[in-house]
């Protein structure tokens, strides 16, 4: 019928599976499609993978694992990696379809008179990728970050900040809008020094101008994945929400993750917040029991505030099929869910990537480390000796790992 199952219905199907004598291997065979169906596990399927791997001997199962944003997984951030989750790349099909998708939707958008223009602006861009000398391995998103917690109103000099702190490391370029461009030469509203500014990109081959009549979005995405197909790996900086842009991939999940893995968040560091942004001073309250301030935290004006980047992590969360480290398994399997915290209501799924959860307004994304520590993850270790039924007391040996590691985390945490 074309039905995608949830968690929960393959926790029943799973659990039938463990259940009923010859099955096993039936459970074996819906890893594949709970990977393919489900992003993060529930609590009840996590239940039913526990009680299915207990049916063979060997299996293990290690719970309350936390990823690093390479992908190591371990049991806290001071032992040694269990496993490594892999890299998410697109399939070439995937490629051309997400490439295929954002021209279409620039033709749909534009003005009548710019639609003959937008394949050709989308080839000499691909041209301009190839020939560039200087190679990009950061676009910079200006819009976002020139309006960024600046009252509504667009910064050249913030957004030359932004480039000012990337290219001392990485060969950034600013991805600008002609129509933005355009307004520091004018003779109203433009000021001579956002006219250096704009020069100065220019002179450092730092700049690209996105034609006017298209979203310059469509650009930097368009070269994250344009370049990942070439074999390289881009990053974006921005904290573009990007709603309007996974509807237009129809809330394909691989486009979802592909932007989570390039994507680089940022904020202002030592920023504090407070009522007032230009006081001075701000008093911090929580390191006294009893309410009476114990430390002043100086507050950076506008001209001394940096910004501070968030790099992504490189793998998507949702279930994989990975290598183990250990010699004897045929396959490991690696299920993400969402942390529970003792005392805590435990997080929605909706949540994973809002700056404050269990909202529906929020105008920053959270940060890649705050996402990536809202997960944990379960690891079922698989040998090639995994068939034969399991004994009363083998099938209790298989569940020890789970517990002592899962008591083991509880304690790190």
């Amino acid at each position: 019928l074309g039905c995608k199952l949830g968690s929960n219905e393959y926790a029943s199907l799973v659990s039938l599976c463990a259940r009923k004598p010859g099955l096993w291997e039936k459970g074996r065979a819906m890893l594949a499609k709970i990977k393919r169906d489900v992003a993060i596990a529930g609590q009840k399927l996590l239940a039913a993978l526990r009680e299915w791997s207990a049916k063979r001997a060997g299996v293990e199962v290690t719970q309350d694992l936390v990823a690093s944003l390479m992908g190591a997984l371990s049991v806290d951030a001071k032992s040694a990696p269990i496993a490594t989750l892999p890299s998410f790349e697109l399939t070439s099909e995937q490629v051309g379809r997400f490439l295929a998708k954002i021209i279409d939707h620039q033709i749909t958008l534009c003005k009548p008179q710019h639609k003959m223009e937008v394949r050709r602006e989308f080839s000499r861009f691909e041209e301009w990728l190839r020939d560039r000398k200087e190679g990009v391995e950061v676009m910079i998103d200006a819009a976002n970050c020139g309006f960024y917690d600046n009252g509504g109103t667009f910064s050249f000099r913030q957004a030359d900040q932004a480039l000012g702190q990337l290219i001392q490391g990485h060969k950034a370029v600013m991805f600008l809008s002609k129509h933005r461009e355009s307004m520091a030469y004018n003779k109203r509203s433009g000021h001579p020094n956002d006219q250096r500014i704009v020069r100065g990109w220019w002179d450092r081959k730092a700049l690209k101008v996105t034609p006017r009549g298209m979203n310059d979005d469509a650009f930097w995405m368009y070269g994250a994945i344009y370049l990942a197909s070439q074999g390289q790996r881009a990053l974006i900086v921005s904290n573009d929400l990007l709603r309007d842009h996974k509807l237009m991939t129809e809330y394909d999940p691989a486009f979802s993750h592909f932007m989570t893995t390039r994507i680089v968040r940022y904020r202002w560091d030592g920023q504090v917040e407070s009522s007032s942004s230009s006081s001075r001073l701000a008093m911090s309250m929580s390191s006294s029991k009893s309410g009476r301030p114990t430390k002043l935290r100086r507050v950076p004006s506008k001209r001394e505030r940096v910004f501070k980047f968030y790099y992504p992590f490189r793998y998507s969360i949702q279930p994989h099929s990975i290598k183990s480290s250990s010699p004897d398994s045929e396959q490991a399997w690696a299920f993400p869910y969402m942390a529970v915290e003792e005392g805590k209501t435990p997080l929605e799924e909706k949540d994973l990537y809002k700056l404050n959860e269990g909202t529906e307004e929020n105008p920053l994304p959270a940060t890649p480390s705050t996402v990536k520590d809202r997960v944990r993850w379960m690891l079922l270790t698989i040998p090639a000796t995994a068939t034969a039924p399991a004994s009363a007391a083998a099938s209790a040996a298989a569940a020890t790992p789970a517990t002592a590691a899962a008591s083991s985390a509880s304690t790190a945490n």
